[in-house]
């Protein structure tokens, strides 16, 4: 597997250009890796690389339907949630109907049927529910959870 100290030597040695001992040796260097890192994300965002997929677990608390999904960061993709309690799929909707529910229904708390993801500013996402859980659920989120850009020299490139 290839570091990333790695990375930017071999793009430094394709250069003609020498071989640094950290990333951050010197302005060059720390362009490429910026670079580097800007070309990861880019291949991330370009396929569902099976390398990338997660899921988040987590219980629901009776009438809480906000939660935050640790480690789906903003560029994370949730593709869909189950209902591990009852064995049964959570159903996605975008904003406006999660918000025409809320606005034109006096649901009574019960199962989740709906959700909807949010992601609030330099935060992890949330996902919210309707309605709102009468009780405790297994929830189970899978999803596409994109790599945090490459820092330190030993972090290992996640994407083949």
């Amino acid at each position: 597997m290839a570091t990333y100290l790695n990375i930017v030597n071999a793009v430094q040695r394709r250069l003609r250009s020498t071989e640094t001992a950290a990333v951050t040796t010197s302005d060059y260097s720390t362009l490429i890796g910026d670079l580097v890192n800007q070309a990861k994300r880019e291949v991330e965002d370009a396929w569902t690389w099976l390398a990338l997929e997660g899921s988040h677990s987590f219980n629901t608390v009776a009438s809480t339907s906000t939660y935050t999904l640790d480690g789906f960061n903003e560029r994370a993709r949730v593709r869909l949630v189950h209902n591990t309690t009852n064995k049964g799929r959570v159903l996605s909707a975008d904003y406006d109907f999660i918000s025409r529910l809320q606005d034109f229904t006096t649901a009574a708390n019960n199962q989740p049927t709906w959700f909807r993801v949010t992601t609030p500013a330099a935060a992890d996402q949330q996902i919210e529910f309707f309605p709102a859980p009468d009780a405790v659920y297994a929830m189970k989120v899978y999803g596409k959870t994109p790599q945090d850009d490459l820092s330190a020299a030993s972090d290992v490139l996640t994407v083949p």
